[in-house]
């Protein structure tokens, strides 16, 4: 139950980042793509194996493609205790992840590319 591919051993760079030493071709950062697209190639006659069922769960549906955003209802402005009107903590947390992903974007348009 093997491809056959040379598989090489898989580092943690504390404390987020993942990196894949192979003897041939060095070391290089991993990010979510790749470790989808791994996940992916997983034939379903082996997933029994690690205890899923391909009908109902896939490994690399652990990995999200998409992030939802509740709707606005789901996540009312509140009423703080001095009376003024502020937003729920879910969309404190959004407009974070919003702000971080167009810094990234602006970091990855910038580099150079090799």
């Amino acid at each position: 139950m093997h491809c056959g591919a040379e598989q090489g051993k898989i580092i943690l760079d504390k404390p987020t980042t993942f990196k894949e030493k192979k003897a041939d071709k060095g070391e290089h950062k991993l990010n979510a793509r790749d470790i989808r697209e791994w996940l992916e190639k997983i034939p379903d006659e082996h997933l029994i194996f690690l205890g899923m069922e391909k009908d109902v769960s896939r490994p690399e549906w652990t990995i999200m493609k998409v992030l939802p955003v509740p709707p606005i209802t789901v996540r009312p402005s509140i009423t703080l205790e001095s009376g003024d009107r502020s937003e729920d903590d879910l969309t404190h947390k959004l407009v974070d992840v919003l702000r971080i992903n167009q810094r990234l974007e602006k970091i990855v348009i910038q580099e150079p590319h090799n």
